[in-house]
């Protein structure tokens, strides 16, 4: 049995992405355009321009998810989770509304954690 295989055996996955069709249907949602007809909403509609551009950060979580879900086998499926760019979102959420830029920067320390961990569970 190859190691893509007991990859996939070992963690099974419900309403797996893994058709072709579907993921490029789903790279092909204009996401870019969703988010800044939402930040443009927010901004003109509730004057909230400052924290509303951090919706852009919803675009590469977007399509990481997406190529997350058409990845096959579990360990391709963790290399791809958005961490870096959910970190930085938190860390930004975390600094603006509620100052805590200070402690705050430790959540960057997830990010080789979680890599870490990921290798050292699929390490051969």
């Amino acid at each position: 049995m190859d190691n893509e295989t007991t990859e996939q055996n070992a963690f099974p996955v419900q309403g797996d992405v893994s058709s072709r069709t579907d993921t490029k249907a789903l790279m092909k949602l204009p996401v870019p355009l969703l988010a800044v007809a939402a930040y443009l909403a927010m901004g003109f509609l509730r004057g909230l321009w400052h924290p509303g551009w951090l919706i852009f950060l919803a675009i590469p979580v977007y399509y990481q998810l997406v190529s997350m879900a058409a990845a096959t086998g579990m360990r391709k499926k963790l290399n791809r989770f958005p961490i870096a760019v959910l970190c930085v979102a938190a860390y930004l959420l975390l600094g603006f509304f509620c100052g805590l830029w200070h402690p705050g920067w430790m959540i960057f320390l997830l990010i080789p954690l979680y890599h870490c961990l990921v290798g050292a569970i699929f390490r051969k």
